[in-house]
C-alpha cells in the first residue's frame, strides 16, 4: 500500500475538509489526540471544527502542515482551498508533493505488538524484517538495506568490556560462481561505518566508493551510488547501525534522512537492552577484506564453529552459541584496534 494513500471515498463522498478529518479519525481514533498535541490545539476545539466552527488562519495552516496528517495532505489541501480560495499554505506544501515524511501509525502498532508479544529469540528477526520491508516501500526507490550489530565484548579486565567490531548477521555470502558460504562478515576501523557510532541520531551520508565491496553483494544492488547510515540507539548507548543503500544520486534528501532516522528508532526496539553499549567501550579493530574472510571461513566454516560449541554446551541457546562463534572469528581476524574517545573523537591507534 503506497504511503501517498488515496481515500477510498470519491470526492463527492467527502465534500469538505471537516468531513475528511472525520473519516481519518474514524479510521484511526488515536490521530485526534496526536494531531491536537502536534498543532498545540485543544481536542475539543478540533471537534468544534468538525461541527462547522471556522478555525483561525494560523490554526488552519498548522492543520494542513501537520506531519501526522502527511499521508492525507494533498487531499486535505484541495478541500481547504475549496472552502477558502485565498488560503496560502506553507511554501513547502504543494499539490504535487510526495508526502513521505512520517511512518504510518499502523507500522508503530505492529512493531510494538511484536516487541511485547513475541518470544524473545524471534523479536529481532521479525522486527528487522518488518522495518526493512516497510522502508523499502516507503522510500519508493532503488534501495536496499543492511543491519550491522556491535559484536559483544570480551572481558578485558575486571572493570572494562571493549567492543572491537560490527558484524553483519550470518547470511549467504557469494564466494564465486554458484558457490556461497553461510557466515557473518566483520568490519571495523577500515570502514567509513566506524564513524557511525559516534554520530547523533541523524544519518551520515557516504558515497559508494567509501564502503567495503561486500556491501554490494546482493544481486539487486550491484551498483551503489549513495549510502545513508544511522546508529541504533537506546538512552545514548549504541547497538549497531542501520544502513540504506541507493542506486540513485542524490537520493537522501532531508525528508528521506528524517524517515531513515525514524525507522532506525523503530529498529532499535528489535534489540535487547543488554545489546547496547556505551560509546566509551568502542575500540574498533581492523579487519581483512571479504576475500580473506572467505578464506578463513573455508578453513573453519562458521556453522562448524557453532556445531563444535554445541557439542560442549548442549543446553546453551543457539543465538548465544552463534555470538560466541562470532567472537572467536573476530579474535582470529582482527589485526589492530582503533579506540574512539567520545570526549574529543580523536583516533588513537593501538597495534
Amino acid at each position: 500500500m503506497p504511503y501517498d494513500r488515496e481515500m477510498h471515498n470519491s470526492e463527492q463522498d467527502i465534500p469538505t475538509w471537516q468531513a475528511l478529518l472525520g473519516v481519518i479519525f474514524k479510521e484511526n481514533p488515536t490521530l485526534h489526540q496526536q494531531l491536537a498535541d502536534e498543532i498545540h490545539a485543544n481536542p475539543i476545539t478540533i471537534k468544534r471544527w468538525l461541527s462547522g466552527q471556522e478555525p483561525h488562519q494560523g490554526n488552519l495552516k498548522a492543520l494542513v502542515n501537520a506531519r501526522i496528517l502527511s499521508p492525507y495532505r494533498n487531499r486535505l489541501l484541495v478541500l481547504v482551498r475549496q472552502a477558502y480560495p485565498d488560503f496560502q499554505p506553507d511554501p513547502l506544501v504543494s499539490l504535487d508533493e510526495n508526502p513521505c515524511e512520517i511512518i504510518p501509525p499502523e507500522i508503530y502498532r505492529r512493531v510494538l505488538e511484536c516487541r511485547s508479544g513475541t518470544f524473545p529469540t524471534r523479536v529481532f528477526s521479525l522486527i528487522s524484517e518488518l522495518v526493512q520491508e516497510e522502508i523499502r516501500k516507503h522510500l519508493q526507490g532503488n534501495i536496499d538495506t543492511r543491519i550491522l550489530l556491535l559484536t559483544p565484548p570480551w572481558l578485558q579486565d575486571q572493570d572494562s568490556f571493549l567492543i572491537h567490531s560490527f558484524y553483519l548477521p550470518a547470511r549467504q555470502i557469494p564466494a564465486g560462481p554458484a558457490k556461497t558460504y553461510w557466515m557473518p562478515v566483520l568490519t571495523g576501523s577500515e570502514s567509513v561505518l566506524s564513524f557511525v557510532p559516534m554520530a547523533d541520531s541523524m544519518p551520515l551520508i557516504f558515497s559508494h566508493d567509501q564502503l567495503p565491496a561486500w556491501f554490494a553483494s546482493s544481486r539487486t544492488m550491484q551498483v551503489i551510488e549513495e549510502v545513508a547510515a544511522v546508529p541504533l540507539l537506546c538512552m545514548g548507548r549504541v547497538g549497531g547501525c542501520f544502513v540504506v543503500l541507493s542506486k540513485e544520486r542524490p537520493f537522501f534528501t532531508a525528508a528521506r534522512q528524517q524517515i531513515i532516522r525514524d525507522y532506525g528508532s523503530l529498529l532499535s526496539l528489535a534489540l535487547r537492552e543488554n545489546q547496547f553499549y556505551e560509546r566509551s567501550q568502542i575500540a574498533l579493530g581492523s579487519f581483512p577484506s571479504l576475500e580473506d574472510q572467505l578464506k578463513k571461513n573455508k578453513e573453519l566454516p562458521f556453522l562448524n564453529r557453532v556445531a563444535q560449541l554445541r557439542l560442549s554446551h548442549p543446553y546453551i541457546p543457539q543465538e548465544t552459541l552463534e555470538l560466541v562463534a562470532i567472537r572467536q572469528l573476530e579474535k582470529d581476524l582482527m589485526t589492530s584496534e582503533i579506540i574512539f574517545k567520545e570526549s574529543d573523537k580523536e583516533d588513537h591507534y593501538v597495534t
